[in-house]
């Protein structure tokens, strides 16, 4: 089990694994939260913290359209590729 927690928002969904869960919430100001488990979920629990970052809609049309352009630089474009198409999943 896991629990999806942003404090800031107050929002937090349970999460089963081998289930679909849905949630939705409305941030109102830009920023960057912080999110947590709060359900122990085994022995890397106190590892599971992460941020969200909320961003207006032209910064977020922005910031897609930089993630979704491919490097220029070979070495670069490799390791983009490596990330983008799961290659880390078998690959180390």
């Amino acid at each position: 089990l896991h629990s999806f927690f942003v404090p800031a928002f107050r929002a937090k969904r349970d999460v089963v694994p081998g289930r679909y869960h849905y949630m939705w919430f409305h941030p109102t100001k830009e920023g960057v939260y912080d999110l947590f488990c709060t359900e122990y979920c085994g022995d890397n629990h106190s590892t599971m913290i992460t941020k969200v970052e909320v961003l207006s809609e032209e910064k977020y049309a922005a910031k897609l359209a930089e993630l979704v352009k491919e490097p220029e630089d070979i070495v670069e474009r490799g390791k983009w590729l490596y990330e983008r198409k799961a290659c880390k999943g078998c690959h180390y």
